[in-house]
């Protein structure tokens, strides 16, 4: 009996890792989109709640360097004031 517990406890915790993972992953995703649009707005909220502002795209490349090479002053600024590395 107390061998389940411990194995559903067990199981209860990783749940919730992954719980965790999967709602950080989409708020990065979030700021992904957000920064590739311009959406500076939204990039500023999401970093509030503490998204990384290091944070990078699918294929490697940080937010930083989307926003600015789609023409996205204002979101680039925001993200440089949040301590994105510019390197």
């Amino acid at each position: 009996m107390e061998n389940c517990a411990v194995r559903s406890i067990w199981w209860l915790f990783l749940c919730l890792g992954l719980v965790t993972q999967a709602l950080a992953s989409d708020a990065e995703m979030r700021l992904v989109a957000a920064a590739a649009a311009g959406r500076s707005a939204e990039v500023r909220d999401l970093l509030v709640q503490g998204v990384d502002a290091n944070t990078m795209n699918g294929t490697g490349r940080p937010i930083l360097v989307i926003a600015g090479f789609n023409g996205n002053r204002r979101t680039a600024l925001v993200l440089l004031a949040a301590g994105a590395d510019v390197n």
